[in-house]
């Protein structure tokens, strides 16, 4: 599971790696980008991808926790604290469970 993916690049390398793989982010934009960056991936056919609308700051852990993630991403979304401190709250939920 990639968080905030914006262009989805490791849930991209991911599938072509194998992985079942589901990019969250709060951006329409961004999640029918990765769509469509797994519908040309060699792997797509193979492999399952979905994408979710997920906000780091609003939306519930148990949210992600439902999909039973193995690993959770999240790359270049530290843009400021208020981000960071949400990642952190999310990823805690999600560790000690």
């Amino acid at each position: 599971m990639e968080l905030a993916c914006g262009t989805a690049l490791p849930s991209i390398v991911a599938l072509e790696r194998g992985a079942k793989v589901t990019s969250t982010d709060i951006s329409l934009l961004s999640l029918r980008l990765a769509e469509q960056s797994a519908q040309k991936s060699t792997a797509s056919t193979r492999n399952e991808f979905s994408t979710m609308i997920f906000d780091i700051m609003e939306d519930s852990s148990q949210k992600l926790l439902d999909l039973h993630p193995d690993i959770i991403v999240a790359s270049d979304l530290l843009y400021g604290e208020a981000i960071a401190k949400g990642l952190g709250h999310q990823l805690g939920v999600a560790a000690s469970n």
